[in-house]
């Protein structure tokens, strides 16, 4: 259903009912992935060697999206140590190609070194 179709066949207080009970009872492509990712554990888990993996797999485990706190802290990380210097470089190669496309390209001397 169209967001326009919607607005004309849903009014305010219906849509709060609606609001309402997805919190009771979630649904939609997120609660969908979840079911999703409980089958996946839960075959993951049968299946797993306990020498090798120790730990049970968990539902967020499937969930690329739903970074753990570990995965989390490793991006953050590797962000601070390489983020900036990353951009930076980007931001100067984009500025270049802008400058070159619309034709400001100017021929700039050479540093010495």
């Amino acid at each position: 259903m169209s967001v326009k179709r919607a607005m004309r066949e849903i009014d305010s207080r219906e849509f709060a009912e609606w609001l309402a009970y997805s919190s009771l009872e979630p649904f939609g492509p997120e609660r969908e992935d979840q079911r999703a990712g409980m089958v996946a554990a839960l075959i993951a888990n049968v299946n797993r060697d306990p020498a090798k993996r120790p730990e049970p797999y968990d539902v967020e485990d499937f969930f690329p999206r739903y970074d753990t706190v570990e995965r989390k802290a490793a991006q953050a990380e590797l962000q601070r140590t390489q983020g900036p210097d990353l951009k930076s470089k980007l931001m100067t190669w984009a500025a270049a190609m802008a400058d070159k496309k619309s034709g400001k390209s100017e021929k700039r001397p050479k540093r010495e070194e």
